[in-house]
């Protein structure tokens, strides 16, 4: 027996096709199955039950194995990777804000503390709530402060 005949064996063409859609099965098992080990070896399985198959005049089984590979592999590889990309907008319309960076002129204004600040929370000026920081340590829920500046995101108060 040579090496090809003992690499590529003579098999039944219900067997080739069972080793073919195992290969299949853990190349559709690798988009779920974080790693690369069982997509490259569904990729060999179906490599190798297709070489079994033209080495041994199974050619109209092997060509459409072929072709069936060629036509769907990449639609699933495709499909995978449109899985993975954010397909939701994130809108107004829906409920989302985007941040906006607080005015300058937000300076001196004053408000309530919405939730303690330790040192960040959230802080009610004008009816609207901000991010904030607190400048020296903690301030309660409920005190009154006052904006010192403007900083990133979020605006520095200080307890009146």
């Amino acid at each position: 027996m040579t090496l090809v005949e003992r690499i590529l064996p003579d098999l039944p063409v219900a067997t080739l096709l069972a080793i073919y859609s195992g290969g299949f099965v853990l190349l559709l098992l690798e988009l779920v199955v974080p790693g690369v080990v069982v997509g490259l070896l569904g990729g060999l399985t179906m490599l190798w039950a297709l070489a079994c198959g033209y080495q041994h005049d199974r050619w109209v089984v092997s060509t459409s194995l072929l072709v069936f590979s060629i036509v769907t592999i990449p639609k699933i590889l495709v499909g995978g990777i449109n899985r993975l990309a954010l397909q939701t907008q994130f809108t107004q319309g829906a409920g989302y804000q985007s941040v906006t960076e607080p005015p300058k002129a937000l300076v001196g204004r004053e408000g309530v503390v919405h939730s303690t600040l330790r040192p960040a929370g959230v802080v009610m000026i004008d009816g609207e709530k901000l991010d904030a920081m607190a400048e020296p340590g903690m301030i309660d829920e409920g005190k009154r402060v006052r904006v010192l500046r403007t900083q990133g995101y979020q605006v520095v108060v200080r307890e009146t």
